[in-house]
């Protein structure tokens, strides 16, 4: 049978057992603030040890969740989109042997900036953004912030590298 006790911390009567310093709704209290949860941090660093160590569990579970997957790389995609349009163009600077010096802050600064096309003047509100290289990288330009602009979709198709008034296309500061 249970003793009854007085808490410490309220003074209510506890009836939790004979060595019950705190009543239920103390203890609890006292169990949550020192209950810490991990940081998200760990959580990411912890995620990526067990993926590294268990990519054959990972694949698996990859290959039976593929909708589940395309899901989760979608809404990432919607909520970064810079760091998506970034990881494309170091793919494609890559692709083309050409160091990449661009970084995220760099491309978050032009996107700020850029309201309008430089060539044609329509509001990036009305159509996509895309990045263009000033130098194409085919002709030996630099994947960088001196040889980025923000074009319209249509004037990006427009620019060839056999364009004959390649200055029209190159921003004027």
């Amino acid at each position: 049978m249970f003793m009854e006790k007085i808490c410490k911390v309220c003074g209510k009567v506890s009836n939790r057992g004979h060595n019950a310093q705190f009543c239920i709704d103390c203890y609890e209290r006292r169990h949550r603030a020192n209950c810490k949860k991990p940081s998200k941090e760990y959580t990411r660093e912890s995620g990526r040890r067990y993926r590294a160590r268990h990519p054959e569990r990972v694949n698996r579970w990859a290959r039976c969740h593929k909708d589940h997957v395309i899901e989760l790389r979608n809404l990432w995609k919607k909520r970064n989109p810079l760091r998506c349009i970034l990881n494309w163009q170091r793919l494609y600077a890559k692709r083309k042997g050409v160091k990449d010096e661009l970084t995220l802050e760099e491309l978050a600064g032009i996107f700020s900036r850029d309201r309008n096309c430089p060539v044609c003047g329509i509001s990036f509100e009305e159509t996509k953004r895309t990045i263009d290289h000033i130098i194409p990288l085919k002709q030996g330009g630099r994947h960088a912030i001196s040889n980025i602009q923000i074009l319209c979709g249509p004037c990006n198709i427009r620019k060839t590298p056999r364009s004959r008034k390649i200055e029209k296309f190159i921003k004027t500061e």
